[in-house]
């Protein structure tokens, strides 16, 4: 295919970066929503679309297209592929495509439609592109704008879209629509397409002669340390989808009945409705060989019933004594308030006199002879504390003491003498 390279013709400021060839993973179709005209000055044309580009991405980029295809078919390329570009408003469609932009404008208020040469040169490039082993984006990838922008737009036009899912759904295998030429001209009508005829292959052995469904599950071990096989091909070299440990639990629900003799029991997760369509949902079992039958689990003793707790006698109230009859109260007899008797001065007089009596009297008798001569005896009385083990001075202080004492004594009982006398009444 002639692709004609223009990567250094228009303005451009810088990049945005680039994805990397091997990432791309979508094909998105655009037309510019300019008018065409039937002959124009591509390079003009482009180089404005460019400048308004790098406008609208603050001063840095350039066309944000890698391909351009104009009126008369030819296909430019205008930015190397895997560099990322703003076409398709969404980020991740952006880091992994390739942006195709048809000159024309395709929807309402122009309606116009792409020229025949422009069909030609598309359906040329989308299936080279489909076909590059350097990316995995193929005719199933194929969008335009409208399909995959995060924001409503009417791009790629709606003259336009019609093709672009077509060659989608049909994966390339789609026709050129009879549309004007460039120059206003009709092509010629093509040859209605010659179905290729479908080879038939010849019958074959099928590789699992039957499936059958159990009448109930069976509930297996496993007796040694096996597979669990893909048996969806001829012969005895299956892959494994899975190892199984010995003793680990299979419960089968049917069996495959494979053309090499074998029999593989498979799980409800793996046979599916396989009895009914002959397909199961995967193709994977257990040689029968290599399952036993699960040892029914030793019998659990019966656990003791419990007797009944005693019953917890229920305590008889006491009955409720009757509230006592309140007695009524006793009036207190009344105590007669005695009559004071008025003061007697004569006899307050008399009082007095007794004491004065008392202290005179007691001090003649501290003075009398017989008293001196008495405390004068006390000390002149020195007690042997002889062997006592004492100091002199300890018996000294003891001494005084006792003698003390006694004259003490002696004086109370001679105070107590003087006041009987005094309470005593002359007669």
């Amino acid at each position: 295919m002639n692709i004609i390279d223009w990567t250094n013709r228009l303005v451009k400021v810088g990049s945005l970066g680039n994805f990397g060839v091997g990432n791309i993973r979508k094909i998105i179709v655009h037309h510019d929503a300019q008018f065409r005209p039937v002959g124009y000055d591509n390079l003009a044309r482009w180089n404005a679309q460019a400048r308004l580009h790098i406008s609208e991405g603050q001063g840095r980029g350039g066309i944000q297209y890698h391909f351009k295809i104009d009126n008369a078919g030819e296909v430019y390329l205008l930015n190397p592929l895997g560099e990322r570009l703003w076409h398709a408003a969404n980020l991740d469609v952006n880091n992994s495509s390739i942006a195709i932009c048809l000159d024309g404008y395709f929807h309402a208020p122009k309606n116009q439609k792409p020229t025949y040469e422009q069909y030609v040169g598309l359906k040329t490039l989308l299936d080279t592109l489909s076909q590059d082993p350097r990316f995995p984006a193929d005719q199933d990838d194929v969008f335009g704008h409208r399909e995959v922008a995060q924001t409503p737009t009417a791009c790629c036009g709606d003259t336009f879209i019609g093709f672009v899912r077509d060659y989608r759904n049909a994966k390339g295998n789609v026709a050129i629509p009879r549309v004007p030429k460039n120059d206003g001209s009709m092509p010629p009508e093509a040859p209605a397409p010659v179905p290729t005829p479908v080879p038939v292959p010849p019958p074959t052995t099928p590789i699992v002669r039957r499936y059958v469904r159990f009448p109930g599950v069976k509930h297996l071990v496993v007796n040694k340390d096996t597979n669990l096989w893909q048996f969806d091909r001829p012969g005895w070299d299956f892959p494994s989808a899975k190892v199984l440990k010995k003793d680990e639990d299979f419960d089968a629900v049917g069996q495959a009945e494979h053309s090499n003799g074998g029999v593989y029991y498979m799980t409800a997760f793996s046979f599916g409705n396989a009895d009914q369509t002959g397909s199961p949902a995967h193709p994977t079992g257990v040689n029968i060989v290599d399952l036993s039958a699960k040892p029914s689990p030793a019998p659990v003793p019966p656990t003791p019933t419990p007797e009944p707790p005693a019953p917890v006698p229920v305590p008889i109230p006491e009955p409720t004594p009757e509230p006592p009859v309140p007695t009524p109260p006793v009036e207190p007899t009344p105590v007669p308030t005695p009559t004071p008797i008025p003061n007697n001065p004569y006899e307050q007089w008399k009082e007095v006199k007794a004491v004065v009596e008392f202290i005179i009297g007691f001090i003649k008798r501290l003075t009398s002879r017989k008293f001196l001569l008495t405390v004068g005896t006390i000390f002149a009385i020195n007690p042997s504390l002889e062997g006592s083990g004492l100091s002199d001075q300890l018996t000294s202080i003891i001494s005084v003491v006792v003698k003390v004492a006694a004259v003490i004594t002696y004086v109370i009982v001679e105070g107590l003498h003087d006041i009987q006398e005094v309470k005593t009444p002359q007669p």
